[in-house]
């Protein structure tokens, strides 16, 4: 998100959620009409997207700003860049059709699509035309190395309700479970751009302040042992609040758990400045399941040779090495901390 389109969304938190158009400047108010037209589009695109869905009967969840421009922000406060949805993976086969089908691609860039699937846990698929819509499709709602904590089977049985919007009426995540997936989405991005995250937990805690069951939070945080990242989301999202908004009861009671010194290497090891190759390893790590894991390594020892091409210059002794050094480089990481 460039830095014009996201100041109508810093100037609605700033002014509490509350802000009215008038109140704008003629340059963020011209801001505003060119977001909330290209929202427009992706609005189509995703409701076009979702019938053809309905239509195969596959259940999908939207996610993040799609769902937030319905029930949270104004016209145009809200820039969209993309499409986040979440499916279940017995649905991936046909979903991945209907969106090839729409003209869209995806950027596997040398892995294959199960690496995606099972160890990334999503596909980005781009089209060719404009305006240029990115479709993202998860099946888990966590970031390195947080991913499969939440997976995507239980949030379809237990964390989802429907939203009526004038395009219909489309699923989307429970307050608590929202509020924990944007957590999420910061610390993913911490080092990068955070502000469009923290905003969005911002309006979301001020516009469903009556409504959050923040015991019901608390229960979803440590049951997953997502204490960590949530509570430094939390703590980073309250820098753009015009006030204090998050109890301080609820930062006490998810902060004060002590985990094990596993979970706080690799929370440390997560927040640092990594590259692909250290990001891949972490996320190998923090997998769940040990068959997951075994196919991973397989995928790592022996890589598809476009991989190589693409980012080795199909020389498998330098992709060893490149292995070997972050592998490395980890370890002193690991060690360091003890």
């Amino acid at each position: 998100m460039d830095e014009l389109s996201q100041e109508p969304l810093l100037e609605y938190i700033r002014n509490n959620c509350h802000a009215e158009y008038s109140s704008f400047t003629i340059e963020i108010t011209n801001t505003i009409r060119e977001v909330g037209v290209r929202n427009m589009f992706i609005q189509q695109k995703l409701k076009d997207l979702i019938q053809k869905f309905e239509g195969e009967k596959i259940s999908v969840v939207i996610l993040k700003g799609s769902h937030l421009i319905h029930d949270i922000y104004p016209f145009g406060i809200r820039p969209l860049e993309d499409i986040d949805l979440l499916l279940q993976r017995k649905d991936f086969i046909l979903a991945d059709q209907i969106i090839r089908d729409m003209g869209y691609s995806d950027c596997s860039v040398g892995l294959d699509i199960w690496t995606h699937l099972q160890f990334s846990n999503k596909i980005t698929y781009t089209n060719h035309t404009m305006p240029f819509i990115p479709i993202d499709i998860h099946f888990s709602l966590g970031p390195y190395p947080y991913l499969g904590r939440l997976n995507g089977e239980m949030l379809f049985e237990s964390y989802t309700e429907k939203l009526a919007t004038p395009s219909g009426e489309y699923n989307v995540l429970q307050t608590e479970i929202l509020l924990i997936h944007l957590c999420l989405h910061l610390f993913q991005h911490h080092n990068e751009n955070w502000q469009k995250s923290g905003c969005d937990i911002i309006a979301v805690i001020l516009d469903k302040h009556d409504s959050i069951n923040w015991d019901r939070f608390n229960h979803i945080v440590k049951e997953n042992k997502l204490n960590l990242p949530v509570v430094y989301s939390l703590n980073k999202a309250s820098e753009l609040a015009p006030k204090k908004i998050i109890p301080t009861s609820v930062l006490n009671e998810i902060g004060n758990k002590k985990l094990g010194e596993y979970e706080q290497i690799i929370f440390n090891l997560s927040k640092r400045h990594l590259n692909t190759m250290e990001k891949h390893l972490l996320q190998f790590i923090t997998t769940p399941s040990f068959t997951s894991k075994l196919q991973c390594l397989l995928r790592i020892i022996f890589p598809r040779r476009s991989f190589l091409n693409l980012h080795f210059s199909g020389s498998y002794v330098k992709y060893f090495f490149s292995i070997l050094k972050t592998f490395i480089y980890f370890l002193k990481t690991v060690f360091s901390q003890q």
